[in-house]
């Protein structure tokens, strides 16, 4: 049985590597082996919106914003909050007009993903969060 930090870790070499369905597989197992990890649920997050799936990537993300919370990291989850925001703003701007507004939102909402990404990515490396 693999740890979760090893899981996890498994998951950012695939991700590194662009291959998003085995790394959202990876983040899934190491979020089954400990439910609390939020960078787990970031990084299944991004890679589930890599693959395009935004609703399942937003819920992931929400779910890491509410751990961060808990744990007390209310920046990032607001950062993270924000982010998620943009995109359900993007989807419904798109279904209502193509004035280009919705491209610009989203584009600053995967800005906002893509700055945590590292953080997401890095956190449970050796010496990390310490698992």
């Amino acid at each position: 049985m693999r740890s979760p930090a090893s899981l996890h870790n498994a998951g950012v070499d695939e991700a590194q590597a662009g291959r998003w369905s085995q790394a959202e597989h990876l983040f899934g197992e190491a979020i089954q082996a400990d439910p609390g990890q939020a960078m787990s649920w970031i990084a299944r997050g991004l890679s589930r919106g890599e693959q395009g799936d935004e609703t399942k990537a937003a819920q992931d993300l929400l779910h890491a914003a509410d751990l961060l919370d808990s744990q007390g990291a209310t920046e990032q989850s607001e950062q993270i909050r924000r982010a998620v925001k943009m995109l359900n703003t993007n989807d419904s701007e798109r279904s209502k007009s193509g004035n280009g507004l919705g491209s610009a939102v989203l584009g600053g909402a995967l800005s906002t993903l893509n700055a945590l990404a590292p953080l997401a990515l890095k956190t449970l490396m050796p010496g990390g969060m310490g698992l």
